[in-house]
């Protein structure tokens, strides 16, 4: 391990801190630690590639991780007598440092501009104290830093995998010294600054007009990567080889003496176009196949978790893991790697069909029909993917509800165009988490870290090409190949060379025991930010059907709660910090989003007990009843009778009015399910016509009716696609015409009852779709004589009146069912604001009581809800 650390300010022990700073860097790889004591404060070095300079004229010490010991004092040397003269521009090194002056009493911090080397950095509430290292862990492990998690972040890397949107990191109150960034720390408090503004340039050639990509393009490009390679590889280091074009390219320009480090497929064999390319190499480059360790991955990623300081961001650090190791083994001093291709040119369907509808937002017909053409077989995949039986289960649907409606604002903006999208990459996207794990994994091995394909001469060619040359340049990966055809002539690749990486999918089925157990233990459920319960179903499907789906969420879930167990727990357990409560918990939260247990006579947060009702002027009591869970086949009768005594033995006296009529209300969600006319989302493959004809379908609030692929697949199975397409036109029509619900008139009651998945309800109704009850007023009955032959008081065994199976939501009710002669428009008018909630309240029945008309009792009617 290598890195920097320190501690800065008043009201410290900086030697203690720095020693244990010092110690948790040299841990993982058994290096030494080097303190470099400074006036208010102590430095800390540890590992190779780790520069120290002093002056003791002028009264500096500087650290700088990336540059040695000449590069420190050369660095040093060429500061004026105060820090304004420091240029760190012409650096082209990664490198992180730590430079301190006497005089002013000022600490600074700096990064590259494309933040290759990590530095991360803690402050107390008043600024007097930094605390600053290469990994978080060191930090939380120096003793004033609290172990608490950032949830922003959290939800961030759980919906998209992304979280370097900005300075946060995964621990609250850790932050990150972006790319470029400069931090100054003295008796004036604490600054930020940028003094490697690489950013801004780039995002102003990416403004400028571009570039086509020509053989000039290409010829430079080949000579930015060959200096790249270069600077980054000496003779005895390994090359990571894992047969994708980014790793063959710079192995390609690789010097003589070079090493190369071969990922295998899971058959033991490897790549062909690692073959073809030592072939062409000949004798210069020794090839070492790297041992395959899939069996160790739970294990490795604890410590790579511990590494990064956050979760593991996919199985590509597993595998650079794995080549580390076999580098180290071969007594290599460095592991340079092809991180940044994918990143910088993807080539997957998806970007390309992002990359043209950037195109076509911004008008570029030429340049859209051309690259339309030029990716055809792109667009082609991407439609197929998008008609494929594959389930789309929303994240959101697999998380806490709370945590969801705590960060529900949250959305990150699309770039404008591909070349702005390229810079977005560089700073915020993928590539940053990428370069930490390649790093994290280089340390964990005691070996330098170097992607040559990250420099700033290419990036600013790439950023200088227009969007239709830059898709072209991704597109199959026309520029390395091309790139590579000049390095390498004689190489004899394949048209399509795949990586050979750890697949993530195949190893989360193959090992779904280990998984499973991880995603059903008492620590996962207990965490703030899933619904344990929706995400162990949906994994069980991913596990039985694999073709179905993929496995990003499990990955990121199941990564996280290592994370959390390798980084967070330990230090909570021992007494570090105590765990804050969640910024979930608080109380200006929506009620009906929140889960909590309530007694049987009182409201649900945020209904009233009781209603005027509108039709009749009745006052009518609503009692919702909180329930276990149920399941397809369950006795409902069985269980609606046994509720109804546990509400009759509990209830105060005087709830339920003496002779009071009173209706057993219960929602059809709960009948459905019973019925086996409700499925998980997963188990239900839309056909293509489901996937198009419900994205002509408006969501609201409440619920996303056909919307939602799976919904219009049951309407369809249910009244047949004719019925389906002509209530379509239909209900074009009647828009045309002002007139709304035309298309439910036509396709009938049946499927405006069909139920989509809502992430803001209970298990299983965040990740499951339903048809209507089956014959509602058959159970109506069925229930009702259930109810009467309960063991209930008789005077409240005479006033019941019958059950009512109801469909309603916060914007309609519908009386599906009943067996009672009370009109359905009264009964509707007695839910009018849903007081059995839309979210997580676990009320799917209740006790409705006929009070009658009461007046001067001050209950106001509920504000009228359409019907529908």
């Amino acid at each position: 391990m290598s890195g920097i650390s320190g501690s800065h300010g008043s009201g410290a022990d900086h030697d203690a801190i720095a020693a244990r700073l010092g110690a948790a860097l040299a841990a993982p790889a058994g290096g030494e630690a080097v303190d470099r004591s400074v006036p208010g404060g102590a430095l800390t070095l540890v590992g190779p590639g780790i520069g120290g300079a002093r002056s003791e004229a002028i009264g500096r010490v500087l650290l700088a991780d990336g540059l040695t010991d000449a590069a420190a004092a050369a660095l040093l040397d060429s500061l004026g007598d105060d820090l304004a003269g420091l240029d760190l521009t012409a650096i082209e090194q990664p490198y992180a440092l730590a430079l301190h002056d006497e005089a002013t009493g000022t600490l600074l911090l700096a990064r590259d501009g494309l933040g290759r080397a990590p530095l991360y950095w803690w402050t107390d509430a008043a600024q007097e104290h930094l605390l600053f290292a290469s990994r978080i862990d060191a930090l939380l492990d120096a003793g004033p830093v609290p172990a608490r998690p950032d949830e922003r972040t959290i939800h961030r890397f759980l919906l998209d995998g992304v979280a370097d949107t900005d300075e946060r990191t995964f621990v609250e109150g850790i932050h990150r010294l972006l790319p470029g960034q400069v931090l100054r720390h003295g008796p004036d408090g604490l600054s930020l600054s940028d003094a490697a503004p690489l950013a801004e340039e780039l995002q102003g050639i990416a403004a400028a007009p571009g570039r086509p990509l020509d053989d000039a393009a290409v010829a430079e490009a080949t000579s930015l990567l060959a200096a790249s390679v270069r600077r980054a590889t000496t003779a005895g280091d390994a090359i990571a080889l894992t047969g994708d074009l980014g790793s063959l390219a710079v192995a390609a320009a690789a010097p003589e003496g070079v090493r190369a480090v071969a990922a295998t497929r899971p058959s033991g064999s490897v790549p062909s176009a690692v073959t073809a390319l030592h072939a062409a190499r000949g004798r210069d480059m020794e090839l070492i196949t790297a041992r395959d360790s899939q069996g160790d991955l739970l294990a490795d990623l604890d410590e790579l978790s511990t590494a990064l300081g956050e979760p593991v961001p996919s199985a590509r650090a597993h595998t650079a893991l794995t080549l580390a190791r076999s580098a180290r083994e071969a007594g290599a001093g460095a592991l340079v790697d092809g991180v940044g291709a994918e990143q910088l040119l993807p080539s997957s369907a998806a970007h390309q069909v992002s990359g043209l509808r950037r195109l076509r937002a911004g008008r570029r017909i030429g340049d859209l029909a051309q690259g339309a053409l030029a990716s055809r077989g792109a667009l082609l995949g991407a439609a197929r993917g998008a008609l494929a039986p594959r389930a789309e289960v929303p994240t959101e649907a697999l998380l806490a509800n709370a945590f969801v409606a705590s960060h529900r604002s949250e959305r990150r903006a699309a770039p404008a165009s591909l070349r702005a999208a390229l810079v977005e990459e560089v700073l915020h996207g993928d590539l940053p988490v990428a370069l930490r794990a390649s790093r994290a994994a280089a340390d964990h091995e005691g070996l330098r870290s170097a992607s040559p394909l990250v420099d700033a001469g290419l990036l600013r060619l790439l950023a200088s090409l227009d969007d239709a040359s830059l898709l072209r340049a991704a597109r199959d990966g026309s520029l390395l190949r091309s790139v590579l055809s000049g390095l390498a002539p004689g190489a004899d690749l394949p048209a399509r060379p795949e990586a050979s990486v750890l697949d993530e999918h195949a190893w989360i089925v193959r090992h779904a025991d280990d998984v499973r157990a991880i995603l059903a233990s008492e620590s996962f459920a207990a965490r703030p930010y899933v619904d344990a319960r929706s995400v162990l179903a949906f994994f069980e499907d991913v596990a039985a059907h694999p073709e179905h789906h993929r496995s990003e969420q499990i990955w990121r879930l199941l990564s996280l709660e290592l994370w959390l167990r390798a980084v967070i727990d330990p230090r909570t357990a021992a007494g570090t910090e105590e765990q804050a409560a969640p910024e979930t918990a608080g109380e200006d939260l929506d009620p009906d989003a929140i889960d909590a247990a309530k007694a049987d006579h009182e409201p649900n947060p945020g209904k009233r007990l009781d209603l005027v009702s509108e039709t009749d002027g009745h006052t009518w009591r609503r009692l919702p009843l909180q329930t276990e869970l149920v399941g397809r086949g369950d006795d409902l009768d069985a269980i609606v009778r046994e509720r109804v005594e546990r509400f009759a033995a509990s209830v105060p006296a005087g709830t339920v009015p003496e002779g009071a009529p009173w209706y057993y209300v219960i929602s059809e969600k709960i009948v459905a399910i019973t019925q086996g006319r409700s499925w998980y989302t997963w188990e239900i493959h839309p056909r293509p016509s489901a996937k198009v004809l419900s994205r002509f379908v408006t969501r609201t609030p409440a619920g996303i009716g056909l919307g939602d692929p799976t919904t219009m697949e049951l309407a369809i199975r249910e009244v047949g696609l004719p019925r389906v397409l002509m209530a379509s036109a239909a209900g074009a029509a009647g828009k045309l015409l002002r007139r709304r619900g035309v298309f439910y008139e036509v396709v009938g009651d049946n499927v405006r009852a069909i139920d989509g998945p809502t992430p803001y309800s209970a298990f299983p109704s965040n990740v499951s779709a339903k048809l209507p009850p089956k014959d509602p007023d058959v159970v109506a009955a069925r229930l009702s004589a259930a109810i009467r032959a309960a063991d209930i008081p008789a005077a409240l065994r005479e006033s019941f009146r019958g059950t009512v199976v109801m469909d309603a939501n916060d914007i309609g009710r519908n009386v599906l069912g009943s067996d009672v002669s009370t009109p359905k428009a009264d009964l509707e008018a007695t839910f009018a604001d849903n007081p059995l909630g839309q979210g997580r309240q676990r009320t799917p029945m209740a006790i409705l009581v006929d009070r009658g008309e009461q007046p001067g009792d001050g209950t106001a009617p509920a504000p009228a809800a359409p019907r529908g």
